[in-house]
């Protein structure tokens, strides 16, 4: 049977953008939950994942594998932790029930150091194929601006895998630059104090540092970067709360009687929910301090504006720059707070 490529297992924007950019054409995509196959179209990526499913366009996903030549392993990370780790080897165990001779697989979710040998090990036994000489594993983890392939592959010459690390190297180095990614947002924020880094911002790259917490032993230098730099999360949060209270106070409006507007556009297909994460936290401390918290797209903040007053007891908390461009220019400008610091 000759092999169409390629298939995305995972409904998630970043998978879907990844295998966008290597191709610039329509694939199939796979959505995990449902393990149906949904097609997409040449348009706008958001219009791509919600479009109306037409029923020609649902198929089973283990045919859509079958006939794939190359399979992108994006799904989405709805928990993290061992929970994740068990929904990964879930799926995992599905892409081996039908992964077949000369294809190649290619993982684009990062993981911790050695993981990727534990998933070669299930596609192995549960596929009765042999990794290298029979199909092909790749690594690629993204964003795509840290990616780092390593590849098992001994066949014709694949066009990815030529001069690429050992899959050990691989985890490594993604680790190591994921970890220099995210000292580079806090050498903006906490060092030069540029306050050109909204907190929507420092969400992105937590993820990653939970992978070397876990990767790195706990006395070594790398695992203590990261455990600041997770830290520091938790401290933006917590200055923002701060700010808060400040402007309250300058305000003469008591903290128990504020209503606070959380403004923070979510992307329900990110594939690491590191935006749900660090709002959900930062609504939760709000949550602490304040008489009421509020998250709202940016969209129905301002039709509330547009069709209500908003009181001098509240304030909109702006969390992405977009958000605060918008905002800041509006009617309501005096009550809003850009989320940085």
């Amino acid at each position: 049977m000759s092999l169409q490529s390629p298939v995305l297992y995972g409904l998630s924007t970043e998978g879907v953008n990844f295998v966008k950019k290597k191709y610039g054409k329509s694939f199939p995509v796979i959505d995990e939950s449902l393990r149906l196959t949904v097609a997409t179209i040449d348009s706008n990526l958001q219009v791509e994942l919600n479009s109306k499913r037409e029923l020609s366009d649902i198929v089973p996903a283990s045919e859509t594998i079958s006939k794939a030549k190359e399979i992108f392993f994006a799904p989405k990370a709805k928990r993290w932790g061992q929970d994740w780790w068990e929904e990964i080897s879930h799926h995992i165990k599905f892409i081996g029930n039908n992964i077949s001779q000369d294809q190649h697989f290619i993982n684009l979710m990062p993981l911790a150091r050695g993981k990727n040998e534990q998933l070669i090990n299930t596609i192995e036994t549960v596929s009765g194929l042999s990794a290298g000489k029979d199909f092909g594993y790749h690594y690629m983890p993204l964003p795509a601006n840290l990616a780092i392939t390593a590849s098992i592959w001994n066949g014709t010459p694949y066009e990815w895998s030529s001069g690429q690390t050992e899959l050990d190297g691989g985890e490594t180095g993604y680790l190591i630059k994921s970890i220099g990614y995210y000292l580079k947002l806090f050498e903006e924020v906490w060092l030069n104090q540029s306050k050109s880094v909204f907190i929507s911002d420092y969400s992105k790259g937590i993820f990653p540092l939970t992978l070397s917490l876990e990767s790195f032993d706990k006395g070594s230098s790398l695992h203590g970067i990261a455990n600041v730099l997770l830290k520091s999360s938790d401290d933006y949060v917590n200055r923002i709360v701060n700010d808060i209270k400040l402007k309250l106070r300058e305000e003469a409006v008591k903290p128990a009687r504020a209503v606070i507007y959380v403004i923070w556009e979510l992307d329900d297909y990110e594939l690491f929910d590191e935006s749900h994460y660090l709002r959900a936290k930062l609504v939760a401390r709000l949550e602490e301090h304040f008489g009421e918290v509020i998250p709202l797209s940016l969209k129905k903040m301002e039709n509330l504006i547009l069709n209500y007053s908003v009181s001098k007891e509240s304030l909109i908390l702006a969390c992405t720059k977009n958000s605060a461009n918008s905002l800041i220019n509006s009617e309501v400008s005096s009550r809003v707070v850009p989320a940085v610091i």
